[in-house]
C-alpha cells in the first residue's frame, strides 16, 4: 500500500478526480491512507475459519459450495474530512 500511495503522489495523480481508490484491508493489519479512498475490511480470523471448515468438509467427503465472506465498508480519514 505505501508504494501505491508514493507512486500516486510522485505522479501527481488527482485523487479522486482522475483516479478512484477502493482498498481492501484486514482488521488485524489496519493501515491509514492519506488519499480519499473507499476501504473494505475483512477479518483474517473469519477467512481462516471458513477455509478450515472447507478443508474439514472435503476430508469428510462433503462437496464445497461457493460462499461469500462479509466485508464491511469503512471510510479513510481523508473521506471523513
Amino acid at each position: 500500500m505505501p508504494t501505491m500511495v508514493t507512486s500516486i503522489l510522485c505522479h501527481q495523480v488527482n485523487v479522486p478526480a482522475d483516479l478512484k481508490l477502493v482498498l481492501i484491508r484486514t482488521k488485524e493489519t489496519p493501515f491509514l491512507c492519506p488519499l480519499p479512498a473507499g476501504i473494505f475490511e475483512t477479518s483474517t480470523e473469519k477467512i481462516a475459519r471458513a477455509l478450515l471448515e472447507i478443508v474439514e468438509g472435503l476430508f469428510a467427503g462433503h462437496l464445497h459450495e461457493p460462499r461469500a465472506l462479509k466485508m464491511e465498508h469503512t471510510q479513510s480519514l481523508s473521506e471523513k474530512r
